[in-house]
């Protein structure tokens, strides 16, 4: 990176212009253009940033241009293109990021290609470092190393872009980066991960599609971060889990579909106060997995179709699982290993396998009421070597055994 920031993994106003399709845009600040066949227009986009000042917007043309390009302490800057698909920066795999961000306030880019970063672990589509309150929309990442790469940046926004097949993470936000949002991206055969959120908080991951990544998210060591409304499908490619949360308090995961996965659905190890709600679960190797997890909750959600138990606890305490189905899965429909003082309550447990639930060994207190136990194959509740558990006021019915 050409300022030296290494990222380890690892004023006039005018109404309006008028663009190539006729739609009128509106600036404020200088304009300058990039491309076209206006006087005076640029033929390199990182020479009218050059000669930008605050708060100028530059409008570029649709065509390629190949070229490593460098945004570097400037504020509320503007960069967007004719559109996305014909508006290409074209990072002629250079040993470099294609677009570098860095100690910049503000920065808007949008509707661009950006594609072939250098090719190996360091270089990314767009890398940023001390970034904030600055937004990436309507573009699309392909061919690079990473997609995005944020480090020490909070306040900004990544929505409506894409990432295709991406050899490294699609997106990485990473050592205090927060107070971030991703919206309506979609993240499609990401080698490594389509979102990496590590040693950072209250990041959030929204109204998003992971299709055949190897994992769609992974979050670790980071704190109060949010996951809403995503659709993960055919993850897990590499053997990985679906969607992955480790290390870390306070993760919320609501809204989501996951299914297809070629593992686990959403696995949780070594952390507390993860809430899981309102989400389905369907045909993955294994649906849920909270592992080592201390006070988190699994409610109304809807696991079914798992090639082995919809749900696992697994030496785990006090966490619960309220209003939820799980249904149909080739082993257990909960089971509880080594696990001890948590509640299940109000759940349904039907047509598993082998066990409705399955609590096995540790020391116990557990407390299974109100739920609906039925027509699982083998067994509706069975114990092994287990003290104190409470199995109480549940409907226990047309199981193989009791």
């Amino acid at each position: 990176m050409r300022i030296g920031v290494a990222i380890i993994i690892f004023v006039l106003l005018s109404p309006s212009f008028m663009v190539g399709n006729g739609e009128n845009v509106t600036i404020e600040g200088n304009k300058l253009f990039v491309g076209g066949s206006g006087p005076g227009n640029y033929s390199r986009i990182q020479d009218a940033i050059d000669h930008a000042r605050n708060g100028d917007t530059i409008f570029v043309y649709a065509g390629i241009y190949k070229e490593n390009i460098e945004i570097y302490n400037m504020r509320d800057l503007t960069i967007t293109g004719e559109n996305m698909e014909n508006t290409i920066i074209d990072g002629d795999f250079n040993n470099d990021d294609v677009v570098s961000i860095h100690y910049s306030n503000g920065i808007k880019l949008s509707n661009f290609t950006i594609r072939n970063s250098g090719q190996s672990y360091y270089y990314s589509g767009l890398g940023a470092s001390y970034l904030e309150y600055c937004e990436i929309s309507n573009c699309k990442f392909e061919n690079n190393f990473h997609g995005i790469i944020m480090y020490k940046s909070s306040h900004n926004k990544i929505k409506n872009c894409i990432f295709n097949d991406l050899q490294g993470q699609s997106i990485l936000i990473t050592v205090n980066s927060n107070y971030n949002e991703i919206k309506n991206c979609q993240f499609n055969y990401a080698n490594w991960t389509g979102t990496y959120v590590y040693k950072s908080k209250e990041n959030k991951i929204i109204d998003s599609t992971f299709y055949s990544c190897n994992i769609a998210i992974d979050i670790s060591s980071s704190q109060d971060c949010q996951i809403d409304g995503v659709t993960v499908y055919s993850c897990g490619t590499g053997g990985s889990v679906s969607l992955f949360i480790s290390e870390s308090q306070g993760v919320m995961v609501q809204n989501c579909n996951i299914s297809e996965s070629k593992n686990t659905g959403l696995a949780v190890s070594q952390s507390n106060d993860i809430i899981i709600s309102d989400s389905s679960f369907m045909n993955d190797v294994a649906g849920i997995i909270l592992y080592n997890a201390y006070n988190s909750q699994i409610k109304n959600c809807t696991v079914s179709g798992s090639t082995y138990s919809g749900i696992s606890i697994e030496y785990s305490s006090q966490d619960k699982i309220i209003d939820t189905v799980s249904r149909d899965n080739g082993y257990h429909g909960i089971l509880l290993y080594y696990s001890d003082s948590n509640e299940v309550k109000n759940c349904e447990l039907a047509g598993n396998k082998y066990f409705g639930i399955d609590i096995y060994k540790g020391e116990g207190n557990n407390d299974v009421r109100y739920c609906t136990i039925k027509e699982n194959k083998a067994c509706g509740v069975y114990l092994f070597e287990t003290k104190d558990d409470v199995i109480n006021y549940n409907n226990i019915i047309d199981n193989g055994w009791g």
